[in-house]
């Protein structure tokens, strides 16, 4: 009976730890994301900076009349490096600048120009982000494979992270590894390996939060087959 309870106890402590633990923290070291399982992490990097900067901003009171020039501007620098000290603390604790987070893109392999040697690629996979918004700029650092698309729909901002395949990305591939593809075609995936940067120094009132891409791989998720790599240089 008492090995029992200690059981229990034990099984309950762990429950208790596992939902308190952020998406950040639960998909750190994933082999692999869904993009639904992405947009949970950007989504609680952004949580954080979003409350951080809320809580600075309603700090930033104007000038009263009982206040010197010189002991508002002490204030507004004491203030700002709190806001700043404190996004700087969650990115050590949560070691952003050490994590890399590969998300899986859908592909269709649209048609092989057997002469060229080239298949024709479309992704149509998105993830949903924060849109940039007055507390907290969310960005993807340039590079040729993804980006940023923002769109409004009444009256309402949207941000979407997706692949740069309209018109088309061109795969430059032997025959018979591209017929080996197309018979594996439902599982072939882009991958993507992002890092999420929240280093840069603020602007005004806002914090960022910068996708950057490091690494983007063409894959066989069944086999684990790599058909083809690139190193993203920031």
């Amino acid at each position: 009976m008492k090995c029992k309870a200690l059981l229990f106890v034990a099984l309950t402590i762990c429950s208790i730890s596992l939902k308190a633990q952020t998406p950040l923290q639960k998909y750190a070291g994933a082999e692999s994301l869904t993009t639904e399982q992405y947009a949970d992490v950007v989504k609680s990097v952004w949580d954080e900076l979003k409350k951080a900067s809320d809580e600075y901003g309603a700090q930033m009171k104007s000038k009263n009349e009982f206040e010197t020039s010189q002991e508002f501007q002490s204030r507004t620098e004491r203030d700002r490096t709190t806001y700043w000290s404190r996004i700087a603390k969650f990115n050590t604790d949560e070691k952003l600048s050490e994590r890399t987070f590969p998300v899986l893109m859908n592909v269709q392999l649209l048609k092989y120009d057997a002469d060229k040697q080239t298949y024709s690629i479309r992704s149509s996979s998105s993830v949903i982000v924060p849109p940039t918004g007055e507390r907290v700029a969310v960005t993807c650092a340039s590079n040729p494979y993804v980006f940023i698309r923002e769109s409004k729909r009444k009256g309402y901002k949207y941000a979407h992270v997706v692949m740069n395949t309209d018109p088309v990305f061109i795969w430059h591939v032997n025959p018979d590894i591209a017929r080996a593809a197309k018979q594996a075609e439902s599982s072939v995936q882009f991958k993507v390996w992002f890092k999420l940067d929240i280093s840069q120094p603020l602007s005004n009132k806002t914090s960022k939060l910068t996708m950057v891409p490091v690494k983007i791989a063409l894959v066989n998720t069944s086999n684990n087959t790599v058909y083809w790599t690139d190193t993203i240089s920031r």
